[in-house]
């Protein structure tokens, strides 16, 4: 097999062919191929790029015509089957063009989805409610220690890791590392 490119037809120049594939748009390329005898790719070499239109999807076009309706039918309480195929939409197809049956629900991570009540992780730091581990510089260390050694004068008790980790700007897994290393 030789990989240098072989014309298959000599009488045939592709000047010719091209502007007879420029005239007749509804000739397709497989088409030209199959009286040609060679691929359908050969002959989109032989050619090069047409810039035709592209053909229509008239079922597609319907059912992007009939999208509101399925919208407004489906708002007012309607199954989205039952009015796809009162409206002889395919459910696959409304889908495909971006019909949804339910609200799209923003993701976890977002304040939306904290003030909605989403109580996860990813949510309560990105409302701020913990904050990442990172290492901790001496001064956030010393005061660290300081809060931990403190107890209210009233009642002795001293704050929680969590309210001493929120005061000083750490995690409160590193003042539970600290109390720990304390304890020691």
């Amino acid at each position: 097999m030789s990989t240098q490119p072989v014309s298959v037809v000599p009488s045939i120049s592709h000047q010719n062919l091209r502007a007879f594939l420029l005239a007749h748009p509804q000739v397709t390329l497989a088409q030209t191929a199959l009286k040609l005898g060679v691929t359908r790719q050969a002959v989109g070499q032989m050619v090069g790029r047409l810039d035709r239109p592209r053909r229509t999807a008239p079922r597609k076009e319907q059912a992007r015509a009939r999208l509101d309706d399925l919208r407004k039918r489906v708002s007012q309480g309607e199954p989205a089957a039952r009015a796809a195929a009162a409206l002889e939409i395919s459910l696959n197809q409304a889908y495909r063009l971006g019909f949804r049956a339910h609200a799209v629900r923003s993701p976890h991570g977002t304040q939306a989805r904290l003030a909605s009540g989403c109580d996860c992780w990813r949510c309560r730091r990105a409302g701020g409610l913990v904050i990442p581990r990172s290492p901790m510089t001496p001064q956030q260390r010393a005061e660290a220690l300081d809060w931990l050694a403190w107890t209210d004068p009233d009642d002795g008790r001293g704050l929680s890791q969590a309210k001493i980790g929120t005061v000083v700007g750490i995690g409160q897994a590193a003042v539970s590392r600290l109390a720990r290393a304390v304890e020691k």
